[in-house]
């Protein structure tokens, strides 16, 4: 039994060892963040045409809300067109998309079921049929709402050189639930701790799904490639490999529509760890041919990081699963140990509700409303562990699951709000 239980403690400080190498690593390279960015200067620059391409299923109730917050923008409206992908809808999503002034294509195909599917198939058609008609194209979730001035600052990006970039996620609904304050909290956490710092020494930031823009070019040669349970990392993944760069801007605000329920959030965590793990495989090689091939290889290897991140907190969750047994196996194991054990837990909550409080200063985002999910976020960032440990054990083919949307709030609310 002893020798059981040493095995046991050696795997877990093995665990340990690497999810404290990595997150120091992430730590050090979030102290680039702190300084809040200014404002982009505007230059006098050439005004590109976008394909504002829209993946949306069943989307009925929030997706007129996108297309008049798109219509807002302050860039030449004649320069962009809003393309809705009405993907297997069975409500009204494409009629209400028209109505809305929005260029739709239905979409029936019950093999190939998800967002990276869907945006494969638009592009097949985009390229083959307008192969010259859009400079860029903007990816949006139909839960969205874009702030007047994404294009414009978008437009300055690629005209200063970017070829992908990220925009800033913010969140419509963040007080709607303490689960939708821990995702408000986390995203707020990307962009100004993991995104921001990534951009200003020079590494590529990642994607987040939706609100980006990538010149068309990317895909000319290839087309979508990214098909798994989470497009948006596979995609970034394989344009790091190819030597790109994906670059963030702090001022182009979109707002995304977060899960209420801890079951909602349970099922998207699982998809995107489950993506994850797939795209070890799928680009996993890529990104170790590219070190080979001298593709800026700081990038390369921050990718691969990217990329070992997920079964490393899967493998925490194991950890925490160790000392639930231990105690259960260990005849001697006294209250020391407990007091031991709760001690170093107990720090590492206080780290997660001090981090959360830093980042919400730091944004400006910090109010009463959001102490509820402050106080409580240990509990969704311990359960990402235990998530990210099953997905390590099951782990399906297409288990993309649409989540409801019904947060209709437009853009003239949101900015109030603010």
């Amino acid at each position: 039994m002893q020798i059981f239980i040493l095995v046991l403690r050696i795997i877990q400080g093995s665990i340990m060892a690497a999810a404290f190498v990595l997150i120091g690593f992430q730590v050090i390279i979030a102290l680039w963040g702190i300084k809040k960015p200014g404002k982009i200067i505007l230059k006098e620059s050439k005004q590109y045409r976008f394909g504002i391409v829209i993946s949306a299923r069943n989307e009925q109730e929030v997706i007129s809300n996108l297309i008049k917050s798109l219509d807002q923008q302050d860039y030449p409206r004649e320069l962009f067109d809003i393309i809705i992908i009405a993907d297997n809808c069975t409500d009204d999503t494409a009629q209400v998309a028209r109505d809305s002034g929005a260029l739709v294509f239905e979409r029936f195909d019950k093999k190939r079921i998800g967002k990276g599917y869907a945006l494969n198939w638009m592009f097949d058609i985009l390229l083959s049929e307008y192969p010259e008609k859009y400079d860029a194209i903007c990816i949006f979730d139909a839960d969205n709402v874009v702030s007047t001035q994404f294009l414009t600052m978008m437009n300055q990006r690629i005209a200063d050189g970017c070829e992908i970039v990220q925009g800033y996620r913010d969140v419509k609904n963040p007080y709607a639930s303490a689960i939708s304050g821990h995702y408000t909290i986390y995203w707020y956490t990307f962009n100004r701790l993991l995104h921001l710092p990534r951009v200003r020494i020079g590494l590529s930031s990642m994607l987040n799904g939706t609100g980006f823009v990538f010149k068309t070019d990317v895909i000319r040669e290839k087309g979508w490639q990214a098909m798994s349970e989470s497009e948006d990392a596979e995609f970034s993944l394989q344009n790091i490999a190819e030597g790109r760069k994906i670059d963030f801007e702090y001022n182009a605000v979109f707002y995304d529509e977060q899960p209420t329920s801890f079951l909602q959030s349970l099922s998207q965590r699982h998809r995107w760890a489950v993506g994850n793990y797939h795209c070890i495989s799928s680009t996993g090689g890529d990104l170790v041919r590219g070190i080979f091939r001298g593709k800026r290889l700081l990038n390369i290897l921050d990718a691969i990081v990217f990329l070992l991140l997920p079964p490393i907190v899967g493998l925490t969750g194991l950890s925490m699963i160790i000392d639930l047994i231990i105690p259960l196996i260990q005849p001697n194991w006294g209250l020391s140990n407990l007091l031991s054990l709760l001690l170093v837990y107990s720090v590492g909550m206080f780290v997660m509700i001090l981090t959360a409080i830093i980042v919400l200063l730091l944004e400006k985002k910090l109010n009463k409303k959001m102490w509820k999910a402050i106080l409580t976020i240990p509990l969704f960032l311990f359960s990402f562990s235990f998530v990210a440990f099953f997905a390590l054990i099951y782990r399906p083919r297409n288990s993309w699951k649409p989540i409801k949307h019904t947060q209709s709030i437009s853009l003239e609310e949101l900015e109030r709000r603010k």
